[in-house]
């Protein structure tokens, strides 16, 4: 806007700024500079410059400068400081492969879901193993594109400021299934081979299976260590492999199986043993 009475020109801007970073105040050419603004800030400059901005640095700052043709003009810039989104860790998810392919399908949405329940302004994104963002349309459905287990990154950004954002991420892992009567499917048939185990003693993942004992069609599993050395062979009446062996514990590794179903099929595969 313009007014020909005082020949003084007044602009309006608006600036999204996340916080820690470094604001940019800037001007056309000019002969005088005055600058105030939130805070106590003022300055002469030309461009002056804000590091490590806070909400402190929020508001609006104004510009009286004059130009060689001797007109005033005043530019106003409201400078918006926002704080990167809150994220709450994430848990991985594991669910059934049952071609034992290392694949398996699994619902994102409801992770969407969740961190937009607290906060609508919120962009989320998420992107696969190899960093390419998975498109909104495959999240109820999503094939993990890295075999076993997949790292899925998270971005959370707000829908006014997508330059000001924060990540999380969370792992699919894909764990060996094998269901003796597959229809119908009842849960108590499905054997699972979980990835990993942690025996710690924190009864959460101790042993390894976790399921094994009664309850499924399985007769016996053997356990390899990476050289093929026999560890441990566990029958269904077993409550599963506590990492010792003979008395001794056995360090954190990748260890191998062999299971054999009541039916006589046979099932290999591979986990790891944890220590925290």
């Amino acid at each position: 806007m313009k007014s020909s009475n005082n020949n003084t020109q007044i602009n309006f801007s608006e600036i999204n700024i996340c916080v820690g970073e470094q604001l940019n105040l800037n001007a056309a050419s000019g002969l005088s500079y005055k600058w105030t603004g939130p805070n106590g800030f003022s300055s002469s400059e030309q461009n002056p410059i804000i590091s490590n901005v806070s909400d402190v640095n929020s508001g609006l700052y104004h510009l009286t400068f004059s130009d060689s043709s001797l007109c005033t003009q005043i530019k106003t810039i409201n400078v918006i400081v926002s704080s990167p989104p809150e994220i709450d860790s994430l848990e991985d998810i594991d669910t059934c492969d049952f071609n034992n392919d290392g694949y398996a399908t699994f619902d994102l949405s409801k992770i969407n879901t969740e961190i937009l329940s607290s906060n609508n302004d919120l962009v989320v994104e998420f992107l696969n193993g190899s960093n390419n963002l998975i498109d909104s349309s495959e999240l109820s459905s999503y094939k993990n594109t890295i075999p076993n287990e997949e790292i899925i990154t998270v971005k959370v950004s707000h829908k006014n400021n997508p330059n000001c954002f924060n990540f999380t991420s969370f792992k699919l892992i894909t764990i060996v299934c094998v269901n003796p009567d597959p229809d119908p499917v009842p849960e108590e048939n499905i054997i699972y081979f979980p990835s990993f185990f942690t025996p710690n003693n924190d009864s959460k993942n101790d042993n390894w299976p976790n399921n094994i004992n009664n309850k499924l069609n399985i007769k016996s599993i053997t356990i390899y260590d990476r050289f093929g050395k026999k560890i441990k062979t566990l029958t269904q009446f077993d409550v599963g492999w506590d990492g010792n062996q003979q008395g001794k514990t056995m360090p954190t590794n990748d260890y191998w199986f062999k299971a054999i179903t009541l039916k006589g099929e046979i099932i290999t595969g591979h986990f790891s043993l944890l220590r925290k």
